[in-house]
C-alpha cells in the first residue's frame, strides 16, 4: 500500500495531496511498479484509474514554454475546459468591430477575421474606421 489514510469522506484536495505524493515515483518507475500504485491508489482514493494515471502523469511537473514561463502542474487544481468562453473586447475596438460586422453582413467570427484580412486596405480607409 502506498499510504495508509483513516477511511471517512475527504475532499479532493485531500485526495490529491494523497496522489500527488508518489508522482515522481510512478513516473520513474517501470510498469509493474506504476500498475501497483495505481491499484493502490484506486482502492485508496476511489478514483478512475484512467484519471488518477493521468493525473500522475502531470502531478507537481514542471512544463517550460517557449517564451520560458514555467508552469508547475498541480493536481489540486480543476481541469475546467475553456471553450466557449465569450471573447472580450475593450470599449474603444467595439463601435469599429460590430461595424466591420454589419459590413461583412453578419457573418461568424471566423468568417469575419478572413473578411477583415483580405479587405484590409479598402476597410480602414472608411471615415468610421480611421
Amino acid at each position: 500500500m502506498v499510504a495508509t489514510v483513516p477511511e471517512g469522506a475527504y475532499p479532493m484536495a485531500a485526495r490529491m495531496s494523497v496522489v500527488a505524493a508518489p508522482a515522481p515515483r510512478y513516473r520513474a518507475g517501470r510498469k509493474r511498479l506504476r500498475s501497483g500504485l495505481l491499484d493502490d491508489l484506486v482502492q485508496l482514493t476511489l478514483l478512475n484509474r484512467k484519471y488518477l494515471g493521468f493525473v500522475l502523469r502531470g502531478a507537481v511537473r514542471k512544463v517550460t514554454a517557449a517564451n520560458g514561463t514555467v508552469f508547475i502542474g498541480d493536481p489540486a487544481c480543476s481541469l475546467v475546459s475553456r471553450g466557449g468562453c465569450k471573447m472580450r473586447y475593450e470599449k474603444d475596438v467595439l463601435p469599429a468591430l460590430l461595424f466591420l460586422w454589419q459590413l461583412s453582413r453578419f457573418v461568424s467570427s471566423t468568417y469575419l477575421v478572413h473578411f477583415i484580412r483580405l479587405n484590409h486596405a479598402r476597410l480602414f480607409c472608411h471615415p468610421k474606421l480611421e
